[in-house]
């Protein structure tokens, strides 16, 4: 299989602006995250796969997710979660961090639409919550480590410039702290 490098996607990435800005993915707080988006689910992915956009410059992966939960959006028992990267054709385009949703993920997804009418997840993978199952059977939440696209270290401060992993927390405790962030936003 080819490599299709993202450089190699320099002119698109010339002409999508708003894929320039995830170019350095900035912490977000959780606060920040929940008032951006427009779509808070809670969900398991039912199905995955790749193909082309329209223009057939890049290579997008998209994610149905069966909702469970709906904090925010209401907008059908389904959405469609898509990101950048993927395999089409034999090619494979790779974006370093981009979140990566398989069949049978659990996770709490914070999403916005995009001017061409993609759902994505806020914040690079700030955005997704995976749930996970303590050794009782206890569902917890960990936060998914961040990206960047096109931008790796390399050398002895690699390992400096990685994301952190940030503990988990049980799923209850986390969507009532999300819930008492949309009730605030909700009364101002």
């Amino acid at each position: 299989m080819k490599r299709l490098p993202l450089l190699a996607l320099a002119p698109l990435a010339v002409a999508a602006a708003g894929w320039l800005e995830a170019a350095s993915v900035p912490r977000l707080e959780l606060s920040e995250i929940v008032a951006r988006s427009p779509r808070i689910v809670q969900g398991r992915v039912v199905r995955t796969w790749s193909g082309w956009d329209a223009g057939h410059r890049a290579i997008w992966t998209h994610a149905e997710v069966a909702v469970s939960r709906d904090l925010r959006g209401g907008a059908g028992s389904r959405v469609v979660i898509s990101e950048l990267g993927g395999v089409a054709d034999g090619l494979e385009m790779h974006a370093p961090g981009a979140p990566r949703l398989r069949a049978g993920d659990e996770a709490v997804l914070f999403a916005y639409p995009t001017a061409t009418g993609l759902w994505r997840l806020r914040g690079w993978s700030q955005g997704l919550r995976r749930i996970e199952r303590d050794a009782s059977g206890r569902a917890l939440v960990r936060t998914a480590e961040p990206g960047v696209v096109g931008l790796e270290k390399v050398g002895p401060t690699a390992a400096a410039s990685l994301p952190r992993t940030v503990a988990s927390e049980p799923l209850e405790a986390f969507l009532t702290r999300v819930e008492a962030l949309l009730a605030r936003e909700a009364g101002r």
